[in-house]
């Protein structure tokens, strides 16, 4: 078996594992895949028993998930402007913290930079004393003192 085998035993084991669930899912709509329709079971087609034999005509198709009704559509619609509306309102109220919090932590990074910067400019004068006592001692040795 070679690895391309095997690989390719893991792709077709992952397709079916993922399309498993949807082959399962029970379809009450009583339509198969393609929009084609099964008789139910002891339904006799469109005949209804006070018809006569004269055939019904076709029930309107239901709303599915795909196509929600009106009413729900316009409860939907109005109960996420009234969400969006509720988080506008807890934003802006939030914006003063957000701003304490950005004040803060700028007034941190600001106090590091500048200890940064104290921290290198008393190594600078720390080095530039040592190389002027050097430069004291080499002179005085050229000296004779």
């Amino acid at each position: 078996m070679t690895l391309q085998h095997l690989l390719n035993g893991v792709a077709i084991a992952a397709a079916l594992a993922i399309a498993g669930p949807a082959w399962a899912q029970n379809n009450p709509s009583g339509e198969i895949g393609m929009g084609m329709s099964v008789p139910k079971p002891g339904g006799g087609g469109n005949l209804s028993r006070d018809s006569g034999g004269t055939p019904t005509p076709a029930p309107a198709p239901a709303a599915t998930s795909a196509t929600p009704s009106a009413p729900h559509a316009v409860r939907h619609a109005t109960a996420m402007h009234a969400h969006h509306k509720y988080m506008a309102s807890k934003a802006a109220l939030t914006g003063a913290t957000t701003a304490q919090l950005n004040r803060g932590e700028l007034a941190r990074i600001q106090i590091q930079t500048q200890t940064a910067e104290q921290k290198r400019t008393s190594q600078l004068r720390e080095d530039q004393a040592k190389k002027q006592e050097q430069f004291r001692n080499m002179y005085d040795m050229i000296r004779g003192r």
